[in-house]
C-alpha cells in the first residue's frame, strides 16, 4: 500500500478526532514550538510573532476547522471542548506522520 495514503488516511482521522478538542499550554519557549508543530499539522502555518505569545502566561489552543488560540478562559466555559494533553497530542501528530517531529 503507498505510505502516502496511509499517512494521509492517518492525518484525516487524527484531524477528525480532535475536532473539538482543546490544550492549556503555558507559554514557554520549548511549548511555543509544540504550539508550531500542531499549527503546521492542523493548519499549515505556524505563529511567527513568538514574543507577543510570551506576554501571557497560558494559552488556550482549540483544534477543530484549524487551530485557533484564546488567553481568556472564558471561551473554554462557552463551549463543549475535551481537554488534550498538549505532549500527547505531539506524540500522535509524529506518530501518524511516520517521522519524528
Amino acid at each position: 500500500m503507498d505510505i502516502n495514503y496511509i499517512v494521509s488516511t492517518c492525518t484525516n482521522i487524527l484531524r477528525e478526532k480532535h475536532q473539538s478538542s482543546y490544550c492549556i499550554v503555558k507559554t514557554t519557549d520549548e511549548n511555543i514550538e509544540k504550539i508550531n508543530k500542531v499549527f503546521l499539522f492542523f493548519d499549515s502555518r505556524v505563529i511567527k510573532n513568538k514574543d507577543a505569545l510570551k506576554t501571557h502566561d497560558v494559552l488556550y489552543l482549540f483544534l477543530g476547522g484549524g487551530v485557533k488560540y484564546s488567553f481568556d478562559e472564558i471561551t473554554i466555559r462557552s463551549c463543549h471542548y475535551i481537554e488534550v494533553n498538549l505532549d500527547t497530542l505531539i506524540y500522535e501528530i509524529s506518530k501518524c506522520r511516520n517521522y519524528d517531529l
